[in-house]
């Protein structure tokens, strides 16, 4: 039997002898924190000034100081009001470590065993203890009434800014960690489907391309400025992305006529494209072609053909014949 109010602390021999040895133990204080190693487990109890325990809880690491938080921050729950209402009345919460050990399943039963003999109708404590809050059901009238409780309450932290450190403690931490599989499916879920403008398409492009902007000539000379999403640009002039990503970056001197670069990297000296004057079988000339490729396919021809006969490989390629232009 527990002895009045009193904490009791259990021996070694397991959840079973909470009982049989009631004694006060030290209250759980911040700077005890560093005897308990972390993968340790234990049972601690929420006490009122007066000695009369009101809540009962399993954890490790910080839990048992993670109570006041909690209240600070505006939870509405039994356990939460307590706490303020002992502060309101100027007094402090005492927590105090009944029961450690390195199996959770034996604090759980521990646990139980401490809340049934201080009797739950006595605790804040919403269910018998031994799987926290999973196996808690709310019925419909408190989840009513817990809507109720929280409409027109504003967030603890709206309208609060963060610092600058923060933000970049918040990122290291975000950092290479994978999503869980139900968030993952989630994120997938909620953007099927969904179609977003051209500015927010941008602000897309520039966060995956690491804010670099491009810009790109044509083989016609016209100059394409500002290009942040390449996918959508290759496609919209029928070109494979990531040969015009490695002649933006400079793997390659020029693909299919076009030459690019990223913005900001400008070459001092342009690399020049070489012109061609294409006659055809009935004499029409074409001249300042910088883009034999596309010519031949414009006009029904192989380009491999047409631009062996443009540097002399063969005499002509199916009555077409052509030269270099001299600048």
């Amino acid at each position: 039997m527990l002895d009045g109010y009193g904490i009791i602390r259990a021996n070694t021999q397991g959840a079973g002898a909470c009982c049989k040895h009631p004694r006060r133990v030290n209250p759980f204080r911040e700077d005890r924190m560093s005897t308990i190693s972390q993968p340790q487990f234990y049972v601690y109890v929420l006490v009122r000034p007066n000695g009369k325990p009101f809540y009962v809880g399993k954890g490790k690491g910080d839990r048992a100081l993670q109570h006041d938080t909690e209240a600070r921050n505006g939870h509405q729950c039994h356990k939460c009001n307590v706490i303020r209402k002992i502060w309101k009345q100027g007094g402090e919460v005492l927590r105090y470590i009944v029961f450690t050990t390195s199996d959770e399943q034996e604090a759980f039963a521990y646990e139980q065993e401490l809340i049934l003999s201080y009797g739950r109708k006595n605790l804040a404590n919403q269910t018998d203890g031994g799987e926290g809050m999973s196996g808690h059901v709310y019925s419909e009238a408190s989840k009513r009434k817990m809507s109720n409780s929280h409409k027109g309450q504003v967030s603890w932290n709206k309208g609060k800014p963060v610092s600058e450190e923060m933000r970049r403690r918040i990122s290291a931490t975000l950092k290479g960690r994978p999503l869980a599989p139900h968030v993952h499916e989630a994120f997938i879920k909620v953007n099927i489907g969904r179609k977003y403008n051209e500015v927010r398409r941008a602000n897309i492009s520039l966060g995956q391309t690491g804010g670099r902007l491009y810009t790109f000539i044509a083989p016609d000379g016209t100059r394409h400025e500002g290009i942040a999403n390449l996918e959508q640009f290759s496609r919209d002039h029928g070109m494979h992305s990531g040969s015009l990503a490695r002649c933006a970056t400079g793997e390659r001197k020029q693909y299919r006529g076009w030459i690019g670069w990223v913005e900001g990297e400008e070459p001092r000296i342009l690399p020049r494209r070489a012109a061609y004057t294409i006659v055809s079988p009935n004499g029409a000339a074409y001249p300042h072609i910088t883009n034999p490729n596309a010519f031949a396919k414009e006009h029904g021809l192989d380009g491999h053909g047409l631009r062996a006969a443009l540097r002399g490989a063969r005499a002509h390629y199916k009555g077409w014949t052509g030269f270099r232009e001299t600048s």
